[in-house]
C-alpha cells in the first residue's frame, strides 16, 4: 500500500505540474482577453479563478496525504521558526504600505499610469459589486498559490533531490509563466514578487507570513488603487 499510494502521489504531482506549466497558461491567455474584451463579468471570472486555484490547493494537500515522504509541515503549513518576527511582520505590514498605498491611489487619480495599468487591468475591480469578489480572488490566490507554489513544488523539488535554489528557481518560474497571460510587466512582476515571496517563506521556513503579504498584495493590485477606467487622462494637445 505505502508504494501504490507514493506512486499515485507522484502521477498527481507530475499531473498537477503539467496543468500549472502548460495548460493552465494556455487557458489563462484565452481567458484574459475575453475578460478585457467585456464577454465575461469580473465577479464570474474572479469566482471562476477562485474555484481553480481551490482545486490546485486540494491536490496538492492530496498529494501530500498520499505521499510518505512529505508531511505538512514539508511545504510550509506549519508555525514560522520566528513566530514573533514573522506576526509581527504581518500586523507592521499594512501600517508600513499605507503611504505607499495613498500616494499611488494619488498617482492614480491624477492621471499617471502605474506600472500594473499593462498587465493586470482586466482584474482590477471597477465597481463596489465587483470589490467584494476581488477580494475573495485576493485571498485564495494568497492562500492556494502560496500553499503550490511555495509550498509543494519546493518541497517536491527537495524530495527529488534539486538543491534548494534549484528548487525556488523553478517554483518562481512556474509561478512567472502562470501569470504569462498578464503581458510581459505582469510577468515580470510575478517573477519579482514570487521571488520575494520565496525568500519570505524560506526566510521563516511557513507559510504564514508570505500568504499575508500575497493577500495584502493583491488587494492593494485589485481594489485599493485606481483602474484605467477611473484614471483621468490629460486633454489631447491642440494642433
Amino acid at each position: 500500500m505505502p508504494f501504490e499510494s507514493a506512486l499515485l502521489a507522484w502521477v498527481l504531482a507530475a499531473a498537477l505540474f503539467l496543468y500549472l506549466a502548460v495548460i493552465a497558461p494556455f487557458l489563462g491567455r484565452r481567458a484574459y482577453p475575453r475578460l478585457m474584451g467585456g464577454e465575461v463579468s469580473r465577479p464570474r471570472y474572479y469566482t471562476a479563478l477562485s474555484a481553480e486555484m481551490w482545486v490546485w490547493a486540494a491536490v496538492a494537500i492530496l498529494i501530500v496525504a498520499l505521499s510518505p515522504a512529505i508531511g505538512a509541515a514539508d511545504i510550509g503549513i506549519k508555525e514560522p521558526a520566528d513566530p514573533g518576527v514573522a506576526y509581527g511582520a504581518l500586523l507592521g505590514l499594512p501600517l508600513g504600505m499605507l503611504p505607499v498605498v495613498l500616494l499611488l491611489r494619488w498617482l492614480g487619480n491624477q492621471g499617471v499610469m502605474l506600472p500594473w495599468h499593462s498587465g493586470v487591468s482586466g482584474l482590477m475591480a471597477r465597481t463596489p459589486r465587483e470589490r467584494g469578489p476581488a477580494v475573495m480572488l485576493a485571498v485564495s490566490a494568497g492562500v492556494c498559490e502560496e500553499v503550490v507554489f511555495r509550498g509543494l513544488l519546493i518541497g517536491l523539488g527537495r524530495e527529488l533531490g534539486l538543491y534548494l535554489p534549484v528548487a525556488a528557481a523553478v517554483s518562481v518560474a512556474v509561478f512567472a509563466i502562470g501569470h504569462i497571460y498578464q503581458g510581459p510587466v505582469g510577468t515580470l512582476m510575478a517573477v519579482v514578487s514570487g521571488a520575494g515571496l520565496t525568500l519570505m517563506y524560506l526566510r521563516t521556513g511557513s507559510l504564514v507570513t508570505p500568504i499575508g503579504v500575497h493577500i495584502m498584495i493583491d488587494i492593494i493590485a485589485l481594489v485599493l488603487i485606481p483602474h484605467p477606467g477611473r484614471v483621468k487622462m490629460p486633454a489631447p494637445a491642440k494642433a
